[in-house]
């Protein structure tokens, strides 16, 4: 599969799922609408390919995979709680080193590849989500700054070996929202269980439930 293609694919997805109307809980519980969700969608569809050349620099941003993660990551920074930014923004940058080491150790040592990439980075931003806090809105939030920080640290460690350096790139894509998709169905996984839990308390367990007799009655 060509870089980006799952991008593409998740974006349309999504798209279609919130255009539908299933999101309509999860976005009011996050504080947006369905029209704000749309629109953010369409803009992440039509800056996939637009990137920005640097004067200074031989360097392209992508405005898909760099620039709109960290608006929204700004956006939802004024959701945070103000005790806890500094420690959210702090989590964040260990979490895009974190990031950076992974690929740097998978570009030195393919053999450490189980499995490709794509996989195992979203899976431990996934896990180092879940540890550092529980809450949706952070789980956002480091993903919106995470994985933008750690592509720019990442291309610019090439910047000396290459003529052309794009950050946010295709591939940067490939990794970030197969870490929104991967987090979003943990908490869908979440919310079954709970319901599940739920159902099992109140409807099914009172039905094996033992009566046992009073002392007079034995």
């Amino acid at each position: 599969m060509n870089d980006g293609t799952m991008a593409m694919i998740v974006e349309w997805t999504l798209l279609c799922v919130v255009w539908m109307g299933l999101t309509d809980r999860f976005l009011h519980h996050m504080g947006w609408k369905r029209s704000t969700a749309l629109l953010v969608l369409t803009a992440f569809l039509i800056t996939s390919y637009s990137e920005w050349r640097l004067f200074i620099l031989p360097v392209e941003v992508n405005v898909s995979g760099m620039l709109l993660p960290l608006l929204i990551g700004g956006g939802l920074w004024y959701h945070l709680k103000k005790k806890r930014r500094k420690y959210m923004m702090t989590s964040a940058i260990l979490m895009a080193f974190a990031l950076i080491l992974l690929r740097k150790l998978f570009f030195w040592d393919p053999v450490l590849l189980f499995i490709d990439e794509v996989m195992i980075l979203p899976v431990l931003c996934v896990i180092l989500c879940f540890i550092v806090t529980r809450y949706a809105t952070y789980h956002w939030f480091l993903l919106c700054v995470a994985f933008p920080l750690s592509d720019a640290f990442y291309q610019a460690s090439f910047l000396s070996l290459t003529e052309r350096c794009v950050i946010g790139g295709e591939y940067q894509q490939d990794l970030f929202w197969a870490s929104f998709t991967l987090l979003s169905g943990c908490y869908l996984v979440i919310q079954l269980l709970q319901k599940a839990g739920l159902v099992l308390r109140t409807r099914i367990a009172p039905l094996i439930r033992f009566k046992s007799k009073s002392p007079t009655n034995r």
